[in-house]
Parts: structure tokens; sequence; C-alpha cells
């Protein structure tokens, strides 16, 4: 296997370095100058009709980086064209969105069919780690700002701060709750006093108590989370979120409960856990995912791509056939603006999936290619066919 071919493999399984990030992106500049003539040739080919997503992927990369499509026994004259749009829109994006920077630099490349994007006169970048706590006593304490060591003592349990996450250490009798939240364009990583690990995606909160008593663990949270559970049978783990109940004995799961989505998912990557809400219960095995529809509480459990609904924690936006305000709820978070739509949009779905760590110009550039276009006034995104 070459260094491309590795360093792509490890892409799709959100394995990558940023150093091997910056490694692939270097790559696939050098290949910038095949990929219009390869992506417009591969869009009319009919082979790739009924291929899974993933199949499809490794198919468009190979002849990307080729420039052939299957059908291709001779050479053919290349026509120079704009960008296919609406109806070819999915297959381009699956492999644009992967692309990431290289992306960038095939927009640069194909500027003179397609049009420049509508924000240049400023940018914002993107988030990153922070959080306020709020202790028992109501005290709150930035932590974006806030140094490594221990923050503050809270009934004698320390809490402690180093490299972006926070911990506690200690025990106390009482039971006294702490609250971390983030806001929009922020993350966050705490260690529980039990051993649990979470991840807060931005615009999410979690309460909790900072001394595990009792036979249960119960925590809240809002927004979207991962947690690794530490394993005790003798004290269930329990996560409560607007409309749902979660319960773990120990296993690595997912919650996106954002009051603004139509949809609340819980993803099951190891172990077990029981789904309940309005008197109803699913109980969920690896790979499996429950959707709560909060307009009539029914349950759907589906196998989703996991990858995909991590990729959060491993620093990527992936979408998986998502609508555009699908999309538009995730930057808005991220990136800490407003969304506003005008006029009719166009049913599109995206798939495929870009870096969290790029400016938002950036990304917005990928998806004007769906023949939408955009304007950023202030910190709000006006979304317009």
């Amino acid at each position: 296997m070459n260094e491309f071919d590795d360093l792509w493999e490890r892409f799709l399984s959100d394995k990558l370095s940023e150093e091997e990030q910056h490694r692939l992106r270097q790559l696939l500049q050098t290949q910038n100058q095949q990929i219009p003539d390869a992506i417009d040739k591969m869009l009319m080919d009919k082979d790739l009709k009924g291929l899974a997503p993933a199949d499809r992927e490794q198919v468009l990369l190979q002849r990307i980086l080729s420039g052939q499509t299957a059908a291709e026994s001779a050479p053919q004259p290349v026509v120079i064209r704009p960008f296919p749009r609406r109806r070819t829109w999915t297959a381009a994006a699956a492999i644009l969105l992967l692309f990431a920077a290289g992306t960038t630099l095939y927009l640069n490349h194909r500027k003179t069919t397609t049009p420049a994007p509508a924000i240049t006169k400023h940018d914002i970048p993107p988030g990153h780690n922070g959080a306020v706590l709020t202790l028992s006593n109501g005290k709150q304490i930035v932590l974006d700002t806030a140094g490594n060591g221990m923050l503050t003592s809270d009934s004698h349990i320390k809490v402690i701060k180093k490299d972006g996450q926070l911990s506690y250490e200690g025990k106390t009798a009482e039971v006294l709750y702490n609250t971390v939240s983030t806001p929009k364009g922020r993350q966050w990583q705490l260690t529980l006093n039990d051993g649990t690990k979470v991840w807060l995606n931005a615009a999410s909160s979690i309460h909790y108590p900072i001394n595990f008593t009792g036979k249960q663990r119960i925590i809240e949270i809002t927004g979207e989370a991962y947690l690794e559970v530490s394993p005790n049978a003798s004290a269930p783990f329990i996560v409560k979120t607007p409309t749902q109940e979660i319960q773990v004995l120990g296993t690595h799961f997912n919650v996106n409960a954002y009051a603004d989505e139509p949809i609340l998912r819980t993803t099951l990557l190891e172990g077990s856990i029981k789904v309940s809400t309005a008197g109803k219960t699913i109980l969920l095995h690896p790979g499996e995912q429950v959707a709560s529809n909060t307009a009539t509480d029914d349950l759907v459990t589906t196998k989703p791509d996991v990858a995909n609904v991590i990729a959060w924690i491993n620093g990527r936006f992936k979408f998986d056939h998502s609508d555009i305000k699908t999309v538009m709820r995730q930057i808005a978070r991220w990136y800490d603006v407003e969304v506003e739509y005008r006029g009719s949009l166009p049913d599109y779905q995206f798939a495929g999936g870009t870096f969290r760590n790029n400016n938002l110009s950036e990304v917005l550039q990928v998806l004007e290619l769906s023949g939408l276009h955009f304007k950023l006034e202030n910190h709000k995104i006006i979304v317009m066919q």
C-alpha cells in the first residue's frame, strides 16, 4: 500500500493525526490538475449506480487519481464544462467534501466556471475548546481562560483542569452538583468522579454530582455528548435528556438531543443500553441507533455509519444524506452563527465530510457547488438559491 492509500484509509477510519492530515492535504494538492476532469467523467458513469456509499467512495477516489472511468477503453477527448449541479450534486459532494482542504484547491482551479463565494470581506474561524463550569454554590468559572492545575475545591473535592480537560479528585458525603456548559463554537471534555469520560459538543451541557453516591449514577445532558462509562454493575449509570432516559452498565455511546433537532438519536458503540421515552423502551446492541421523533414519540431502530455519528469528537463534520437545514444547524453551532433562509430551497442531500478546523468560508465554498448561495451579514448566514 502506497502512502496516499494508507493515509486515505486512515482518514475514512477517523484515525489521522494532525500531522497526517497535513500530509494528506499536500498529496491531494499534487493531484488537483486531474481532479476536475476526472469528476466530470465519473458523474456520467452508469457503472457507479447501485454501489454502496463506502464502495462508491473507494471507486471514485481511484478514478480521480488515475483520471479514468471504468468504461474507458481508448483515449477520449476532454470536454471542459461547468461543474454539474442539482441531480449530480450528491455524487460530487461525496468526493469534494471528503477532500476537505483539497476541495478549496479544486475550487480555485475551477474558478473560471464556478462562481466566487459570497463571503469575501471577512471570515469566521472554527470553534475551539472552551466551556463554563458552574459550581454547586452558583459560582462560574470560564474554562477557556483558566490555567492548568486545581481551579477550586467544592466541598473538599478538587476540581482540576489539565490540557483542555476537567477532572475531580476526592470524596464527600454531601450530594452536590456541578454543570459544564459549552456555548456555540465551543467543545469540552471531562472525567467524572467515577472515571466516566464525557465529550461535549457545541451548545451542550451536562449536570452531574461531583461525587456519585447511592445505587444509581444519574446525570442530565442537553445537546450532544459522547460517553465512555466506567463499569459498575452495582450502580447503573443513567443519562437523562429532556425526552429520554438511558440506562447503562458500562458502555460507549453518543447522545444527540438538541432541542432544535426534530429527531433525537442515541447511538451505541459498545456494551448495551436501554432507551426509554413516553413509556416505550428499546434495548440497543452495538452498532445500533434509536431515533425518537419529538412530535410523535415514535422510536425507530437503525444501523447507521457509526463513524459519521462520532465524527465530531475526531474533529470532523460528516454528512450522511443530510438536507441543507440539518447541515446548517451543525455549522451554526460550531461557528456560533445564526442562519436565515430566503426563498424556496431545493431538496438536496449532502454526503461526505470536512474538517471542523476549517474556517467558515472554506465550508461554504464547498456547499455553494450545489447551486445554493450564501451571504454573511455580521454573524448571520443567509442561504439563498
